[in-house]
């Protein structure tokens, strides 16, 4: 279920994330604002017409205070650092991914919605293979992942100025990446059944790392250590990540 709903990200990166580079390369960067404006209307309106309206099984009202009961268990906390750090560790790069292809690889504007789709094709089918695989192999699938991650964004730095690496591990870095989110993304219904030492919310990636994504790049980046940078700083929170999801 968690790869179903996660899939949907996937598509947004094949179509949105190129169609929004695409459009800030015609009609300049404000443009994407009232495109995604309008689909989130349409987004709104797809929900209101087609969701089903459903009432509660539960018989007390949920309170804010026994969700944050939960955070007292060190092992969460666990959890929660091991989503942060591969969440940070992927758009690191990503965050900066069009300037590197453009100043260091050699692409023309042209190519970076084409690389940009083709980092969405692999997002699809990493969520597609990762969330059949991940029912029988949650933990297994989940260390897959990090660590091919971890080896995609080494590569992907030593080889940013060859064209037909950077196209081909833009694919790899997207597979790894979303094989490993909805694993990575604890509060998954069958992860508390399964492994009782995984029960975070599903919340903490994009609330912690999200902020230090385009900030860790840019740091580096100000350093003088040039765009190809970013994918060796984020080879060392995926590493991190992996040690943390074994621990």
């Amino acid at each position: 279920a968690m790869s179903v709903m996660i899939s949907g990200l996937s598509i947004a990166n094949i179509a949105g994330v190129p169609g929004g580079a695409a459009l800030g390369q015609h009609l300049g960067w404000r443009s994407s604002s009232p495109a995604v404006a309008v689909l989130s209307l349409v987004g709104l309106v797809g929900v209101v017409a087609l969701v089903p309206r459903t009432r509660s099984a539960a018989t007390a009202r949920p309170r804010l205070r026994s969700g944050l009961r939960l955070y007292r268990a060190p092992l969460v906390w666990l959890a929660v650092l091991t989503t942060a750090l591969f969440g940070a560790a992927t758009l690191c790069l990503f965050s900066y991914l069009a300037p590197l292809l453009t100043e260091v690889t050699g692409l023309g504007e042209h190519g970076v919605p084409v690389v940009l789709t083709l980092f969405g094709l692999g997002a699809l089918g990493g969520t597609v293979l990762g969330g059949r695989t991940a029912d029988a192999h949650l933990f297994g699938t989940l260390h897959a992942a990090l660590g091919s991650a971890t080896a995609v964004l080494l590569l992907f730095a030593v080889t940013a100025e060859l064209p037909g690496c950077v196209v081909a591990l833009s694919v790899l870095l997207g597979f790894t990446a979303f094989a490993a989110a909805p694993r990575s993304t604890p509060g998954c219904s069958t992860w508390p059944r399964r492994h009782p030492r995984w029960r975070a919310p599903p919340t903490p990636r994009p609330a912690t790392s999200a902020p230090r994504r385009p900030w860790l790049g840019g740091v580096v980046i100000d350093a003088g250590l040039g765009h190809a940078s970013t994918a060796f700083l984020g080879a060392l929170p995926a590493a991190l990540g992996l040690a943390a999801a074994q621990a």
